[in-house]
């Protein structure tokens, strides 16, 4: 959603997180993993088998939030996470709406071709740079120190983000 408040003249409003869903994993560092078992399919069973391999969809914890035209609703892997500040991937699509948009609240009919995607790449790309990076204090590294694991830097990990811009509903006649 959408930042409020006095902002500078001229300058970006910003957007604030609205809603975080709660990360799903057993213990540190072992998210769900959806899978598939083969030998549990031939055997029929569904119930106890594989515990501890595979997550199924039905696993997902699942909710529902308003949104309104302008919202940016970011869906991601841990790979963006664990690398990627939340106030740096506000600030990241703070920036990709003022270039594609002008700024918040503008432009919310027609959606601009490659706007999500472009959106989506930046977040990756800022996840793979920091990744790599050995001296920062990633949100993995904050994590692994409170679960006392000693780790510096980022954390290389495969990144899947989908971003979508809520618009206005086309009308029709």
């Amino acid at each position: 959603g959408h930042g409020g408040g006095p902002h500078g003249a001229g300058a970006p409003a910003g957007f604030r997180i609205a809603f975080l869903s709660q990360q799903q994993f057993k213990s540190f560092n072992l998210p769900y993993q959806l899978g598939y078992d083969a030998a549990c399919a031939e055997d029929g069973l569904e119930t106890g088998c594989g515990a501890g391999r595979f997550e199924t969809p039905a696993d997902a914890d699942t909710t529902a939030y308003p949104v309104i035209p302008g919202d940016v609703i970011i869906i991601a892997t841990d790979g963006l996470f664990d690398n990627v500040e939340l106030d740096e991937i506000c600030r990241i699509a703070t920036g990709w709406e003022e270039e594609w948009f002008g700024g918040a609240m503008r432009q919310l009919g027609e959606p601009a071709h490659g706007a999500a995607a472009d959106l989506a790449d930046r977040l990756c790309q800022r996840a793979r740079e920091l990744s790599l990076d050995d001296y920062i204090d990633s949100p993995f590294a904050v994590l692994a120190k409170e679960n006392d694991i000693m780790w510096g830097g980022g954390m290389p990990d495969d990144c899947t983000v989908l971003a979508i811009r809520v618009v206005k509903k086309k009308q029709t006649l």
